[in-house]
């Protein structure tokens, strides 16, 4: 086993290798000497399917020539095949260490194609530029520095790993205070304390859902001060005088920030989002405001569904518009336009600084004149994996009550998450139980 001078160096980032390579034989030494550095290492031949252990992967060391007999290089694209589907099982996000006696400049970009062409989108994670050869793996400090300079390279992905650090930490501080103050009755009692303010028919996903919710508030209390907060602190100070990016994927972790999605059969839930199929109206959207302890408890016969219409611009030019309708401020405005003579140069009814009007109230959050307060808009939803989202706007005076077969007939496009939906429930019910007052004009 070769040592250099760098050896000492040690990668800042948790997490396991994973060895891919079809013959353990060729590739014991690397493992070996990983593991003595304490390095947590695993081995996967590539073809087999793989070990539901593996997991928490965050670098593979990958051997391009999974097969004997597949004609190596001289097969052309299909050369990359195997690999390529090899990563596309493996839980990420990692960086992808090629290893190879005959390494080629063009062997990332070509790995890279050959992936997106399986599965249509891009490897998640980084694929080194450098190759090593084997040898090279077995000094565990060259393997730290390419990590170290790869992922350093890149910022955003250098924070996520350096959160999974603190997360990580503070969830072992959580787990170790947990047990040592008798695991076993607080668990238990936690659990059956659970259950009990739920309700005795509850059901046990509900109980399962405020279990895992507590238990992470446990451990997101102990993180604490350490090396990988402070590395963390500068990342973020660092990103943060970068400018604002102009991709549209930014909507992406919007989106996966406000809305979850429930699994295929799960059952209602508050906060569903629901679309009617065929609808005409222009309220063909439907959020659940029913309460969860009503879910849990199983005394949901009836759901209590708030209507909704799609923010979309080309509606916008339709004097039936909800908003030209139920929203007073805009009727009249729109009213006096057209008893000017008002129109739109394109030969709509709505003239264009209604229209213009209308886009200022509703789409812009930072608007000085937001919609009235039986409208509850909700951004960044996005159907059926479209890349571009959009938003509904729902009347909290619009509410129906509608029975478990005949939500069925809805769509279920997403669930709006806490603390979104409690704070609609929160608007719902000012609106709906306060005390009434006449509306002067």
């Amino acid at each position: 086993m070769k040592h250099v001078e760098d050896v000492k160096v040690e990668s800042p980032y948790l997490g396991r290798v994973l060895i891919v390579d079809d013959k353990f034989s060729e590739v014991g030494p690397i493992a070996l000497a990983l593991a003595e550095r304490g390095i947590a290492v695993q081995y996967w031949n590539g073809q087999a399917p793989l070990p539901a252990s593996i997991r928490n992967v965050r670098v593979v060391i990958l051997d391009l020539d999974l097969a004997e007999g597949s004609g190596g290089r001289d097969a052309g694209d299909a050369f990359y095949a195997l690999p390529a589907k090899a990563l596309n099982q493996i839980p990420g996000p990692f960086l992808v260490v090629i290893v190879s006696v005959d390494f080629q400049t063009g062997d990332p970009k070509n790995l890279e194609k050959q992936y997106k062409n399986f599965f249509g989108s891009p490897i998640h994670g980084i694929v080194s530029s450098k190759g090593m050869t084997k040898e090279e793996v077995e000094t565990p400090g060259r393997l730290a520095k390419l990590v170290i300079e790869e992922v350093g390279s890149r910022k955003a992905f250098d924070l996520l790993l350096h959160w999974e650090g603190v997360i990580d930490n503070a969830r072992d501080l959580a787990l170790r205070d947990l047990v040592a103050i008798d695991v076993d009755c607080c668990i238990v009692a936690l659990v059956k304390s659970i259950h009990e303010s739920l309700g005795t028919g509850s059901v046990s996903a509900s109980v399962t859902r405020e279990l895992i919710g507590i238990l992470t508030r446990l451990a997101s209390r102990r993180v604490e001060e350490g090396a990988y907060l402070e590395k963390l602190d500068d990342l973020v100070k660092s990103l943060n005088s970068q400018p604002w990016p102009t991709s549209p994927n930014r909507n992406q972790m919007y989106n996966r920030i406000q809305f979850l999605s429930p699994r295929a059969g799960e059952p209602a839930w508050t906060g569903d989002i629901c679309k009617k199929a065929d609808e005409k109206s222009f309220d063909n959207y439907g959020i659940v405001l029913t309460p969860v302890c009503d879910f849990a408890q199983n005394k949901a016969d009836s759901i209590l569904l708030c209507l909704g219409f799609p923010l979309d611009e080309r509606l916008f030019q339709d004097p039936k518009y909800p908003p030209y309708i139920r929203d007073y401020h805009l009727k009249e405005k729109l009213e006096k336009a057209l008893a000017t003579g008002s129109s739109n140069a394109k030969g709509s009814a709505v003239p264009d600084h209604i229209v213009s009007y209308l886009k200022a109230r509703y789409l812009d959050p930072n608007s000085e004149s937001p919609p009235p307060v039986r409208f509850h808009v909700t951004r960044n939803l996005i159907e059926d994996n479209a890349k571009e989202p959009f938003a509904v706007c729902f009347d909290l005076n619009k509410v129906a009550s509608v029975g478990r077969d005949e939500l069925l007939k809805w769509k279920r496009i997403a669930r709006l998450d806490s603390p979104y939906i409690d704070n609609m429930l929160q608007r719902y019910g000012a609106l709906a139980f306060r005390i009434g007052t006449p509306e002067w004009k």
